[in-house]
């Protein structure tokens, strides 16, 4: 859908009062496979997401389940989005454990054949793991001990039956608000066709590479793994074994086909440009809006502190697995250099981002200075 006028410019966005385990609903109302889903499950919304805290939802799309944050997304029209929140009680009997199970589900696939079924009804799970939208979140409660849609399996939860839960209500008037003036251009409409994102180009190669490496273990009788981390550790328990030459040589040529070590620079390598760009500068950008921009940067910095945090402690991980192995296989050397360039890419990043910022800060000071 091209963007053309206002048709797609954001005008709200969510705010704070969300809580982990609301449930977002949402659709494009011109993409075809929207339009698809609503019409087969008699729906004004195609797809539903989970809020897990910290401006992040967990989904199942089209390259499997993953996390997304919604800090940049606003809504250009308010009936293309329903939140919809467990009654008090459930909630604070199931919502973290909900969560804690969604995590557990990151990295599995999306089962296009099961959506579509799920209007008539699907007998089975997916044998391989995979899961749509819907169907993930309702999961994830039963997994807690909640049956959300009280008379349906989870494999048989539509966007609309999940909307219809008993269990839910409406909170939508309370976690969305108008977007300040000028700042439209900093958000992305959810509910309007975008490009692929790059983490999601991301998450399309690491899909390839387990589908190809699945095929390698499946001749050697070794189970397939759910996700790139479940593949690692298939093979660094195979190095344990007379088949370790073999798998990891496979294995390693598939990772370097996909050029593994460098995989990571599509997910980060846009975080120093949308930081720097802003729909306003900042030297004429009303002092509120440029106080809310500040703190827009302070969660942002917040968030990649921690996971730079995360890729410090993988990287320690490699190291003292290695130690304890007597012939390591080069996976993990594979392994190593990807959290290396993804930790300096990251740092590199973060440097950028406080010394914008130190600008930001500075600028308002002398704003406010000034009257």
């Amino acid at each position: 859908m091209e963007k053309s006028g206002d048709a797609c410019i954001p005008k709200y966005r969510f705010g704070g009062d969300l809580l982990p385990g609301d449930i977002i609903f949402s659709t494009v109302e011109n993409s075809s496979i929207s339009r698809t889903i609503r019409t087969a499950t008699n729906s004004g919304f195609s797809h539903a997401a989970i809020y897990r805290g910290e401006m992040n939802v967990l989904e199942a799309i089209g390259v499997g389940v993953t996390n997304y944050s919604i800090m940049r997304r606003g809504i250009h029209d308010k009936k293309h989005i329903r939140v919809q929140r467990l009654e008090p009680k459930l909630r604070e009997k199931y919502a973290g454990n909900a969560l804690v199970a969604a995590e557990r589900y990151r990295g599995h696939g999306y089962w296009t054949a099961g959506a579509i079924k799920s209007v008539i009804g699907n007998k089975t799970p997916d044998v391989s793991g995979r899961m749509f939208c819907s169907y993930f979140i309702a999961q994830v409660f039963e997994d807690a001990g909640l049956r959300i849609c009280p008379t349906k399996e989870p494999t048989n939860v539509t966007p609309q039956i999940l909307l219809s839960s008993p269990h839910l209500y409406d909170v939508t008037e309370d976690v969305i608000a108008p977007i300040p003036s000028g700042l439209e251009g900093a958000f992305e409409s959810i509910d309007c066709e975008q490009a692929e994102s790059p983490v999601h180009k991301l998450l399309g190669i690491e899909r390839a590479i387990v589908k190809e490496a699945s095929v390698v273990l499946r001749a050697r009788d070794l189970r397939e793994p759910k996700n790139l981390d479940d593949l690692f550790a298939i093979v660094v328990a195979e190095s344990l074994t007379e088949n370790q030459d073999n798998i990891d040589f496979a294995i390693s040529e598939i990772l370097e086909k996909h050029r593994f070590t460098e995989i990571d620079i599509i997910a980060v390598r846009n975080i120093p440009s949308e930081t720097g760009q802003f729909p306003v500068e900042p030297e004429v950008m009303p002092l509120p809006n440029l106080k809310a921009t500040i703190g827009v940067h302070h969660e942002l910095l917040k968030k990649l502190s921690i996971r730079l945090h995360d890729h410090s402690e993988e990287l320690e991980a490699v190291k003292m697995i290695k130690a304890k192995l007597d012939n390591p296989p080069i996976i993990l050397d594979l392994w190593q250099e990807r959290t290396r360039n993804r930790h300096n890419i990251l740092g590199a990043q973060i440097s950028e981002l406080r010394e914008l910022m130190t600008e930001l800060e500075e600028l308002a000071v002398k704003r406010e200075n000034d009257g």
